[in-house]
């Protein structure tokens, strides 16, 4: 899932212009930063990698930086408006949910988290929720991602 919501929120350039010391930036590309849990099964970390075009090259790329990776809230050496940030929680199937938001008017920082999926009516859903920045996209924006990423995931094979 992170791969598939980064790459289609590659493809979107409305996603990947960001708000900067008042200034409005394109970026080339965005990059994952996820919580993956620790040998402890109780503490998570954040995993930070540059996106990969290939999902076996990302595949492998995260699994490695997560296992090499021994701090729990590393320093993220990109610029943070570069990033996505991801939270799944695989154990919860939610109808809402929340994350922590820092009152930034720049902060552009897409949020994405997704739960325990579950079968309804012969179809598998995901709850799913993104937190963007209002002063950069709206809900058309978020529509057509949605729907470009229904489509990316449906292709898959």
């Amino acid at each position: 899932m992170v791969y598939a919501c980064t790459y289609v929120m590659n493809q979107t350039e409305d996603f990947r212009y960001k708000i900067r010391n008042n200034e409005i930036i394109l970026h080339d590309e965005l990059h994952p930063s996820f919580t993956d849990i620790g040998d402890n099964k109780d503490l998570f970390k954040i995993v930070t990698v540059p996106f990969k075009n290939n999902i076996i090259e990302f595949s492998n790329a995260a699994k490695e930086a997560s296992i090499n990776q021994k701090e729990y809230f590393p320093k993220i050496d990109k610029n943070q408006d570069e990033l996505i940030y991801f939270s799944c929680l695989p154990w919860v199937s939610f109808t809402s949910i929340s994350n922590e938001v820092i009152m930034n008017k720049e902060d552009s920082i897409p949020r994405i988290s997704f739960g325990k999926y579950f079968n309804k009516n012969d179809k598998i859903l995901l709850p799913y929720s993104i937190q963007v920045n209002h002063m950069l996209l709206d809900g058309v924006h978020v529509g057509k991602y949605i729907g470009n990423l229904q489509k990316f995931l449906n292709e898959i094979k």
